[in-house]
């Protein structure tokens, strides 16, 4: 919800006030217009919909203004993830400083941004291993995951509020380091070694907060092209006393008969 609040009081309370029922669709489409990222447009007409279709519902007016809005084509960006040589390198630059913690706690959760810089002391239920993640983005991101051994030096001595860094800081720093990388591609990362130890789809998807499996494997597309790759290679590679179905020879059509 903070997410929506947020890109709402950015693109649209920052225009004129206008009672719903003088809203038109022309109006909408310069708001929109004016938004140069395509995702951002497609995210704000959803809203603006849902808005206006419960306006209709509630009587206050009789028709919806987003029909017929034009939004620039967004094409999702394939998932990027980072190797063992760059979660090292990471690690190096930002050692014994309070921001590893956190990168840590990103690449051992899978959580988003701000999930993990609301986190606070009694989210974390040391005695059942669980910690309770607010959600930010939507109703089925609020959520309990596993408080995995390898957080628990991250986490036992914390304060109140979890991890003291503005969101910004942990952007910045991050791109500072992998330049080719962003903050999101933690949670990529987490899902990724969660997919090439065998975790179930499903399991991943409740620890991950999506509202199903499939927006999972969509995303992690490219992590299950790679699993699929390495499997082919350790195909190819097999001893060929074990693959003896594979390397008897055909016979010669003028020895049959």
């Amino acid at each position: 919800m903070q997410q929506i609040d947020c890109k709402i009081d950015k693109y649209i309370l920052t225009e004129q006030d206008m009672p719903l029922n003088e809203i038109t669709t022309e109006y909408l489409q310069i708001i929109i217009n004016k938004i140069k990222s395509a995702r951002t447009q497609k995210y704000l007409s959803g809203i603006l919909s849902q808005t206006f279709k419960k306006a209709i519902e509630i009587k206050i007016i009789d028709y919806n203004p987003t029909i017929g809005i034009e939004t620039s084509r967004y094409v999702a960006k394939q998932s990027k993830f980072l190797t063992p040589e760059e979660i090292k390198l990471l690690m190096q630059k930002t050692e014994g400083q309070e921001i590893q913690r956190l990168y840590k706690f990103y690449l051992l959760t899978g959580v988003r941004r701000n999930e993990a810089l609301a986190l606070r002391k009694p989210d974390i239920d040391f005695e059942h291993k669980l910690i309770h993640i607010r959600g930010t983005k939507t109703e089925s991101s609020d959520r309990y995951i596993p408080l995995f051994n390898e957080l628990i030096p991250i986490l036992k001595d914390c304060d109140f509020k979890v991890f003291k860094i503005q969101s910004d800081k942990a952007t910045r720093v991050l791109h500072e380091i992998l330049p080719n990388h962003h903050l999101h591609e933690l949670r990529h990362t987490f899902a990724s070694n969660c997919l090439a130890a065998g975790i179930d789809i499903k399991v991943i998807q409740a620890w991950l907060g999506h509202k199903s499996a499939q927006t999972t494997m969509n995303i992690y597309a490219k992590v299950n092209q790679n699993l699929m790759d390495k499997s082919t290679e350790m195909i190819n590679n097999l001893p060929p006393k074990l693959t003896p179905i594979l390397s008897v020879q055909p016979q010669n059509p003028k020895n049959q008969g």
